[in-house]
């Protein structure tokens, strides 16, 4: 027993302890792509990956696989509108333009399952793409959002004005009914599309975009589907990464000048700083006992009740997948799991006499030998104390 914390040396280098009750258990998903999204909904656990393949599990346990239509296919969200799931991405694929030409595009498609045995697919509108004058046409659908009975899709318009000019693209919000029928609710960045982010919760939806050395923030309300804020975020070097955690929404960014932010944003738009100067790197969040628990590529950070991330430092994060990159964590069957690159997927156990259970590093070995230190450093401080109290008693003795 080293302080608080039980320290097990597995190898050289590898400290592991059950200080936090998080052992793993590696799932066999049976994929080999890289996971972009999942979502528990229906007592089903549904995961995609970015090449367009599905894994689901009704137990948690026993994991089947599903192909889309598409062979070329990319994946981008899913979610459930109440009976069905909704998956979106984009396809390539040889169109016939309006002046008798053809030619591959990528195209924004959605696919509607309830078993992942069956697909219903609902394709982008080709009908404006004409070589000659101009095309309008939607190349990648990122989102999708079910609410209030209709259907919202963020997509990337791209077009041009005339054969010589080069493509401009912008981001559109559509909405329809769950039949499909989508049609044009808004323009929500009409410019240089970069990254797209997109996270959703009951209220609305956060939508980032990072193009050059600039981002902004879009905060659309849930009810009105109407833009309540756009926030720039000036100096941005990195990614805009978005997520849910307990029904709020977060986002991440690093500037030019490497301040580090992690900011909270209210259905209003209204941003909250919750950490500043420190690179948590935060990509996905979930709720789970009580306790919001965030994760970066390679770690978590566990905040309970009364808790602030103002409060934490990076040795506070706990390794969970040191050789592998997680880019999202969820809550399904009473646990938690972690899903990364190279179809990973680790599920939370409390279980340590299991064969499977992976310690990855429960803890990292920094914190483990700084609170070594400290405890060591204590006991120092006493004994110092006390050879100084003996040594005074033995001067007043000889004396």
């Amino acid at each position: 027993m080293l302080g608080k914390t039980n320290i097990t040396t597995l190898a050289e280098g590898v400290v592991v302890t059950e200080i936090e009750d998080f052992n793993w258990i590696r799932m066999q998903s049976g994929l080999n792509g890289n996971f972009v999204k999942a979502i528990y909904e229906n007592s089903c656990l549904v995961a995609i990956t970015a090449d367009g393949k599905v894994a689901y599990t009704n137990d948690g346990e026993a994991w089947q696989t599903s192909n889309l239509k598409y062979a070329n296919c990319k994946l981008e969200d899913i979610d459930w509108d109440g009976n069905q799931f909704l998956l979106v991405g984009s396809y390539k694929d040889t169109v016939e333009r309006t002046d008798g030409t053809s030619g591959e595009y990528e195209l924004g498609f959605i696919s509607m399952t309830v078993d992942f045995t069956s697909f219903e697919y609902i394709g982008a509108d080709t009908n404006g793409i004409n070589l000659e004058n101009s095309y309008n046409y939607y190349s990648k659908y990122y989102a999708v959002y079910p609410v209030n009975g209709k259907l919202v899709v963020f997509a990337m318009n791209r077009s041009r004005f005339n054969a010589s000019s080069t493509n401009s693209t912008s981001l559109d919000m559509l909405v329809g009914d769950m039949g499909g029928l989508l049609q044009k609710h808004a323009v929500i960045e009409n410019r240089y599309i970069g990254e797209i982010f997109v996270g959703k919760n009951s209220q609305g939806v956060l939508v980032t975009n990072a193009s050059g050395s600039t981002g902004y923030t879009y905060m659309i309300d849930g009810n009105t589907l109407m833009i309540a804020k756009k926030n720039e975020v000036s100096g941005i070097t990195s990614k805009l990464p978005v997520f849910e955690c307990k029904d709020e929404l977060y986002y991440t960014a690093v500037s030019d000048s490497l301040t580090y932010r992690f900011v909270k944003v209210r259905p209003s738009g209204e941003e909250i700083l919750m950490s500043t100067d420190i690179n948590y790197g935060f990509v996905d969040g979930v709720y789970f006992n009580k306790c919001r628990i965030f994760i970066n590529n390679h770690e978590m950070l566990i905040l309970r009740k009364s808790e602030n991330v103002a409060d934490k430092s990076l040795e506070d994060l706990i390794e969970i997948a040191p050789e592998n990159t997680m880019t999202f964590i969820t809550k399904a069957f009473g646990q938690i799991f972690a899903f990364g690159n190279r179809g990973l997927v680790l599920r939370s156990s409390t279980d340590g006499s299991s064969e499977e259970t992976l310690l990855l590093q429960a803890i990292s070995g920094k914190k483990a030998l700084l609170e070594a230190k400290i405890y060591t450093n204590q006991l120092y401080e006493q004994l110092a104390a006390r050879i100084a109290a003996l040594e005074t008693g033995v001067t007043r003795e000889t004396e």
